[in-house]
């Protein structure tokens, strides 16, 4: 049975399941496409680049191609891009405070962070929360991670991301190097299935 909390003003609904919150599994491209609503301008998922060999980070890093380009603020509402990014596999993490699965995966995302952040992986947590300056910072505080944590602009507030249209949180984003996404999952996912997607990503 799924339990669904609407957020208001959003359209965006927060998921948790009730056979534990390590269930959570990975989307096929046929279901992430029910999950992110592709305008026109985005490509189906189902054709989205998905890596068979080891991946390189370029020699020079050219960031106007990349494909995961976002604006995001600090918590102190500094302004920054996530091209900063580019030439890393990056496993965007798209979270509100309120959704209850959110503060079970971040300690696990930090974890596996911390493993393979010098291979050349990074995670990005993108807030979703209307009021993020005021929500964000003791959210965090409470939580024990060592990854960026940004607050989504207006647009991706809204739902509207480099991947599609945002329905339904938390949802991650697994990108390659070039910022084109090779994976997607929708609520907790389990570490196991999560790190071997991030091993195949690096080319581990």
């Amino acid at each position: 049975m799924v339990l669904a909390w609407l957020f208001l003003g959003l359209g965006l609904t927060a998921c948790a399941t009730t056979n534990g919150y390590g269930s959570g599994r990975g989307l096929s491209n046929d279901e992430m496409n029910e999950v992110l609503k592709d305008d026109p301008k985005h490509q189906d998922l189902a054709a989205h680049y998905r890596p068979k060999e080891a991946s390189t980070p370029p020699s020079s890093i050219d960031t106007s191609n990349y494909r995961a380009a976002m604006t995001l603020y600090t918590t102190d509402n500094r302004v920054q891009s996530s091209t900063q990014f580019a030439g890393k596999v990056v496993l965007y993490d798209f979270f509100t405070t309120y959704a209850p699965q959110s503060p079970v995966m971040m300690p696990r995302y930090d974890e596996l962070y911390r493993r393979y952040k010098d291979s050349g992986f990074v995670v990005v947590g993108v807030s979703l929360d209307m009021q993020g300056q005021a929500l964000v910072p003791p959210f965090l505080d409470t939580m024990d991670i060592s990854y960026p944590v940004f607050l989504a602009d207006e647009k991706t507030r809204g739902g509207e991301t480099p991947f599609g249209f945002i329905k339904e949180i938390p949802v991650s984003i697994l990108t390659d190097r070039k910022g084109r996404q090779v994976e997607g999952f929708l609520g907790a996912v389990k570490r196991k299935q999560l790190e071997s997607a991030i091993r195949r990503a690096l080319g581990l």
